[in-house]
C-alpha cells in the first residue's frame, strides 16, 4: 500500500479477525506507521512483530487493553500502547449521562433511541 500511515478502526467480527496479517504487511511498500484504534484481534500480532523486525512498517500505535502486556510487540521501542481509553476528553462522563437521560425519555415516549448498535453486525 502506498501510505505513510495506516489507521485501523475496525470492530472485531469473524470477518475482521486477523485482517491485518502477513500478506497485508508484505503489501506495504512505504514502511508506514500502523495505528490501531479498533479491536486488537483485527491485527495478527506475530505478523506485526515480524513486519517491525524486517522494516515493513516503521512503527505502531495500538489502543488496546491492558497496555500491551502479553502482546508480541510489547517492549518494542517503536510501538506505543495506550489503554483503550484514548478517546477520553473532559466532559465525556457528563455527555454519557446526558445521552442516558435522553434515551430514557425517548424509551418512555416510544421514540427511537440514540446510539443503538446492530448486534447482527458484531458491533
Amino acid at each position: 500500500a502506498m501510505a505513510d500511515a495506516i489507521v485501523a478502526t475496525l470492530p472485531f467480527t469473524p470477518g475482521t479477525a486477523r485482517m491485518v496479517n502477513a500478506d497485508a504487511f508484505a503489501a506495504m511498500t512505504r514502511r508506514p506507521y500502523l495505528v490501531n484504534i479498533g479491536r486488537d484481534a483485527i491485527i495478527d500480532g506475530k505478523a506485526m512483530k515480524q513486519a517491525l523486525m524486517t522494516g515493513a512498517i516503521s512503527g505502531a500505535a495500538l489502543d488496546i487493553d491492558p497496555q500491551g502486556k502479553g502482546h508480541p510487540c510489547h517492549g518494542e521501542p517503536n510501538v506505543l500502547f495506550t489503554n483503550h481509553s484514548a478517546y477520553s476528553l473532559a466532559g465525556d462522563k457528563e455527555d454519557i449521562f446526558q445521552r442516558m437521560a435522553d434515551n430514557l425519555h425517548r424509551f418512555a415516549a416510544g421514540d427511537e433511541l440514540l446510539g443503538t448498535i446492530d448486534l447482527s453486525l458484531g458491533y
